[in-house]
């Protein structure tokens, strides 16, 4: 029965087990204490326990007594028989367009009440014997099929009002087959997945027909009067899917009832429905990242990707749009929004079975392990990344076995756009052509890759366009500029952010003088990152595929970072390298965004010819190991060595070097602290602020406001390089009486 119209004016309405309750309009109700149901002759009996009247109550909704009395305007009337014929009740059609369900009282009398009446489907009598059926949504549906005579039935008050009860009296009649012809709404494919689950949980085939070339909201009656026959509705019959496959399909939306109660069955439900989803047409959208469910958005048109951790409220819209959850309504089941205890078990699972991986974002075709090149956009089961590729890349074929004339070409290309870069030697060089590669045999490199500091003699030299160069041809576009990793909180979330958001290439820009940076070592040697997400109470441990550059001025490194670097050095002869002209190329990166086509094939086809090499090791080639990066090593410089450049790591130890600058004033801190001894100047065994005159003259960074605060500075200082080796002593500490002195042996 529909319900009353006088509910749709009310507030905090509740179904009750007789009618219904709600806030009585006709007094400030800070409680529902209107009680509202339906009579045995269809009237809506109101009753305020205010002991305010009906005609109060109607008076304040804008309705009159009238209202509350059912229509007697009856357009149709659908007549509910069991198995023998017998007449159970009836659905009448109203006006407005409404519908009720009567019986018959002791009396013979119409009653509007159903209290104690067995539901049954439509045309019970005429399924009896029958294997198949069709089953429709609505009487006048059923009635024109039934009109060509095929087996037929629908059950009352439409599509949010189906029972599972239905199913079993279906397959007591001796159905064995039945085919479902929903609406083509949504309710109606939601009352097909709900008929469908219950029949198929009786143990009958089901099936399900689409209808063709029907409006939005159309049903089989508008179909037939459209000039559908018979025998085109068999072959529409004979050819329905399977009701897993129709299930399956982009156009339905799975259901998750949450009426039983059952928490274990509606969240195995719910996990079963994401993956489902999720393999529809167009490919996956939600994915496994490390401990994490992501997926990947851009949210600027032909703008790059990224990889997005899932939170409540976006894992909430995801269900939203593509599942529906249904709950007990007022009139039948209704749908709601997810439930938080569903959002949040899917996103707290121990794992995610039927989710694909995702290992991260690329922006460039690469060679996947067994030496395919990757150029399908979107994602890649082969090596479970993303291809976004840059709008507008012509990428040329890529030849399955380079000649030597072809690398011989490749090698040309990419040496042409480094031609202007004034390097300071043959292996800055080299260290270049790697940082190009390295994008594009990524996949082979197990672990991280090593900082690629890109470091000038003098500003206008060049770095910043040498890195943006080898973004471009790795991205399509220009790099992202990170802050200067000084403050160490500052660049952790830093770090978590891009390697969160999958990033290709993170490039730390024009660096100042000595760099020192925890979080920065850390992540150079980490193959998953761990940290808190921001703005999120959760852990996230994203996989760490990053390019890492940083440029500079000057560079000084300390020698956690220098040991983890590959240097790119550039010295131009002039005062003034901004001033210079002759260039081959006087817009180098517009010659780079016109040729990356070309580009990109000239590092896959190197790529490649090594693959066809056999894989040779980097490390065997040039006889050297480096530390947390032989991995990269291997990939990278035996690609190199079949190219035949030389060079790679040749500047390593000048590198090194560079790290023992911290070293200085620690040594001239020891020499003139022996000065001072051999003086009579200090003590051997010294506490800290007896050497606060040493520290200052040495060039040690403790200055800060006051003399407490240098102490403390120079006392975390000690502390720190404490027991390290400088030249062939080491300073070392004991506390005497509650303070440190410390000493040099």
């Amino acid at each position: 029965m529909s319900d009353p119209e006088i509910l749709t004016k009310l507030s905090d309405v509740t179904r009750t087990s007789n009618g219904w309750t709600a806030r009585c309009p006709a007094h400030d109700d800070d409680r529902p204490s209107l009680s509202l149901a339906v009579g045995d002759d269809g009237r809506v009996l109101v009753h305020c326990f205010a002991d305010c009247s009906a005609r109060q109550i109607v008076a304040a909704l804008g309705m009159s007594m009238a209202d509350l009395r059912p229509s007697d305007d009856i357009v149709a009337t659908y007549r509910y028989r069991d198995e023998q014929g017998n007449l159970l009740y009836e659905n009448v059609r109203l006006t407005p367009k409404s519908f009720r369900l009567r019986r018959r009282n002791a009396k013979g009398d119409w009653v509007w009440k159903m209290d104690g009446v067995r539901r049954v489907p439509y045309r019970l009598a005429e399924l009896q014997g029958q294997r198949l059926a069709l089953l429709v949504e609505g009487e006048k549906d059923a009635d024109n099929i039934a009109a060509l005579g095929l087996p037929v039935t629908t059950t009352p008050m439409g599509a949010g009002a189906w029972r599972d009860e239905y199913a079993a009296i279906i397959k007591a009649s001796g159905v064995e087959e039945v085919v479902l012809i929903p609406d083509n709404d949504e309710p109606g494919r939601r009352y097909a997945d709900q008929a469908g689950t219950s029949l198929k949980a009786c143990d009958i085939t089901v099936r399900v027909v689409t209808l063709p070339g029907v409006a939005e909201k159309a049903d089989v009656s508008d179909w037939l009067e459209a000039g559908g026959t018979l025998d085109q509705l068999q072959v529409l019959i004979n050819d329905a899917p399977t009701f897993e496959a129709w299930r399956s399909s982009d156009d339905v939306r799975p259901v998750v009832d949450l009426r039983n109660g059952d928490w274990r069955q509606i969240l195995e439900d719910a996990h079963n429905v994401v993956v489902q989803t999720n393999s529809r047409n167009g490919g996956p959208r939600l994915f496994v990242g490390p401990e994490n469910l992501v997926r990947v958005i851009q949210h600027v048109s032909n703008g790059p990707c990224a990889i997005q951790v899932l939170t409540d409220d976006t894992l909430r819209g995801y269900l939203m749009r593509n599942v529906t959850f249904l709950a007990e309504g007022r009139n039948g089941p209704k749908s709601v929004v997810p439930p938080s205890a569903v959002v949040r078990d899917i996103l707290t699972s121990a794992d995610w079975p039927g989710l694909p991986e995702l290992r991260g974002v690329i922006e460039t075709p690469v060679l996947s392990r067994n030496g395919e090149v990757v150029t399908t956009a979107g994602y890649q089961p082969q090596t479970l990344l993303w291809y976004s590729p840059a709008p507008h890349l012509d990428l040329p074929e890529i030849s399955q076995q380079p000649t030597v004339t072809e690398v011989g070409a490749a090698m040309e290309l990419l040496l042409e756009l480094l031609y202007d870069f004034p390097f300071d030697s043959p292996s800055s060089r080299a260290n270049a052509l790697a940082l190009l590669v390295l994008p594009f045999v990524r996949e082979f490199i197990t672990g991280p890759t090593p900082l690629h500091v890109i470091d000038a003699t003098t500003p206008g030299s060049g770095k910043g366009l040498l890195a943006d160069c080898c973004s471009v041809v790795a991205t399509g576009r220009e790099a992202g500029k990170g802050p200067e990793p000084r403050d160490s909180e500052e660049t952790r979330k830093f770090i978590t952010s891009v390697l969160v958001a999958g990033a290709s290439m993170v490039v730390l820009d024009n660096i100042v003088g000595h760099l020192d940076s925890a979080p920065l070592a850390r992540v150079l040697t980490a193959e998953i990152w761990e940290d808190r997400l921001l703005g999120v109470s959760r852990q996230v441990r994203p996989l760490n595929r990053a390019v890492w550059v940083a440029t500079g001025n000057q560079v000084s490194l300390s020698r956690e970072l220098a040991r983890r670097t590959v240097w790119i050095r550039l010295e131009p002869e002039v005062e003034r390298p901004e001033l210079r002209t002759g260039f081959r190329h006087p817009d180098l990166l517009r010659w780079v965004r016109e040729q990356r086509g070309q580009l990109v094939a000239a590092c896959l086809t190197l790529a490649r010819a090594w693959v066809l090499k056999g894989q040779p090791r980097g490390s065997e080639v040039l006889g050297t190991m480096f530390g947390s990066y032989d991995s990269w090593l291997d990939v990278v410089g035996g690609v190199l060595a079949v190219a035949g450049v030389e060079g790679l790591l040749a500047n390593r130890e000048s590198t090194t070097d560079q790290g023992d600058d911290e070293l200085t004033p620690w040594r001239m801190f020891i020499h003139l602290w022996r000065e001072g001894v051999e003086q009579n100047m200090l003590p051997r065994e010294a506490h800290a602020h007896q050497l606060l005159d040493v520290a200052e003259k040495s060039g040690l960074e403790i200055e800060a406001m006051g003399f407490q605060s240098q102490l403390k500075r120079l006392g975390k200082a000690l502390s720190k390089i404490e027991g390290r080796v400088i030249g062939s002593v080491r300073i070392r500490s004991r506390v005497l009486s509650g303070k440190k002195l410390y000493r040099v042996e």
